[in-house]
């Protein structure tokens, strides 16, 4: 498996290995490792995101939506989340690997049930300290393409509300460390080449970096990208997204489900960002005063 990152070199793991610590007890520690390779021998806490990004294309409820979701928490964090996560994933599927669409449908080998999900989810809440998530419904798109003639790219806008917010937000800037953004590879391409939409993430990330001033600069670490079977804390992104695109296609007046429940009353710091044609039309004036002489 590759993992390729910008702002830091590029670095390697074999496949089988990591296969075989995705299913020990050593789950914990190829975590911390990971981790410790995205920060090149920094001793702080190091603090990864990780992330999960999918379009949705199922048109219910207001048109199709881009949604971006995931969790922070140090590299630690991370560790003793897996080392919980990898005992309770076998418990419910042995060898087969976890992914959140199978998991809720009862007859795929994948499928868990609510009770197993919700073992999973107070996992997740046991173990990260912030939430981030963002969505682009395609209804606002269009207005503001309608009315402006301009069409924003709507993975390197979710992602650049995420970016914006968590530079913005006092808590994470009190913590004085810097942040690393792994990703789920994605996209239709094998695992070391880069996708459409892998290009507009580091499009977004060099693009805020690039305007930051040097002492936020360390904010934006490395962006990465995974494979969310290997690097096991890209499940809880894959959770938490999966639950985001549903609530949407469920719409508001239905019940949530409880592995939900368990998410939403977690006491968790959280950055969520809608990208309403008003949120929309303010970036564009930006973007529009910035490129004026």
């Amino acid at each position: 498996m590759i993992l390729r990152g910008w702002s830091t070199p590029q670095f390697y793991y074999r496949g089988a290995r990591v296969h075989s610590a995705m299913q020990s007890d050593h789950a914990g520690e190829l975590v911390r490792e990971f981790g410790e390779s995205l920060y090149h021998g920094f001793f702080g806490k190091r603090y990864l995101f990780m992330l999960e990004i999918y379009f949705d294309d199922s048109g219910t409820h207001g048109g199709p939506y881009c949604f971006l979701a995931g969790y922070l928490a140090s590299t630690q964090q991370w560790a003793e989340f897996a080392k919980q996560w990898v005992p309770l994933r076998r418990e419910y599927l042995g060898d087969r690997p976890f992914k959140m669409s199978a998991a809720n449908r009862e007859k795929d080998p994948g499928y868990i049930p609510e009770e197993g999900l919700v073992r999973m989810a107070h996992c997740i809440a046991d173990h990260v300290e912030m939430e981030v998530w963002s969505a682009l419904p395609e209804y606002y798109a269009e207005k503001i393409q309608n009315r402006y003639g301009v069409r924003f790219d709507r993975y390197r806008t979710c992602f650049t509300g995420v970016l914006t917010d968590v530079l913005q937000d006092p808590r994470v800037l009190s913590w004085d460390e810097p942040l690393t953004w792994t990703f789920d590879h994605q996209g239709g391409t094998p695992q070391n080449v880069e996708s459409e939409l892998e290009s507009s993430l580091i499009r977004a990330f060099n693009h805020v970096k690039s305007v930051l001033s040097e002492d936020y600069q360390k904010l934006l670490q490395s962006i990465t990208f995974a494979d969310d079977e290997f690097v096991v804390p890209l499940q809880a992104a894959d959770f938490l997204a999966w639950h985001k695109r549903r609530r949407h296609a469920d719409g508001a007046d239905i019940r949530e489900r409880p592995s939900c429940e368990v998410l939403r009353r977690a006491d968790t710091k959280r950055i969520e960002v809608i990208w309403f044609d008003h949120k929309l039309e303010d970036l564009l004036d930006k973007l529009t005063r910035r490129e004026q002489p």
